[in-house]
């Protein structure tokens, strides 16, 4: 099986597309507003909850509205929450590809040879 993911536009204005061009194993679709979402295997979205998906990696981001309002004086550890969510179609039961990690600490972007690891 080879995995089709839909990226909506909160995630695709993050640039998560950069990392699926990497010649993984998946291909992927933007398509924008309400259409049939059976066709994929995955999603990544900021919605919450997606009929027949189940949420399986919560991506942690800074809760910037609130550090605003709270100034230089807030705490930074609490102004983390959910942003977006990967989703796999609640059906599927096959093994995928193994998930790379990045390494993202390399100043100029580039991940250079051994900057990625698979899980």
């Amino acid at each position: 099986l080879r995995p089709y993911v839909h990226i909506d536009v909160a995630a695709a204005q993050q640039g998560i597309t950069r990392y699926l061009e990497r010649g993984h194993p998946w291909r992927y679709s933007k398509h924008e507003g309400l259409h049939d979402m059976s066709g994929y295997t995955h999603l990544i979205t900021e919605k919450k909850e997606v009929e027949g998906f189940t949420s399986i990696i919560q991506i942690m981001g800074l809760d910037v509205q609130r550090v605003l309002m709270q100034g230089a004086m807030g705490r930074m550890s609490n102004d983390m929450q959910v942003k977006m969510r990967v989703f796999k179609k609640t059906s599927l039961n096959v093994p995928l590809p193994p998930i790379p990690i990045f390494d993202t600490s390399s100043r100029d972007g580039d991940l250079g040879e051994g900057k990625q690891s698979v899980k």
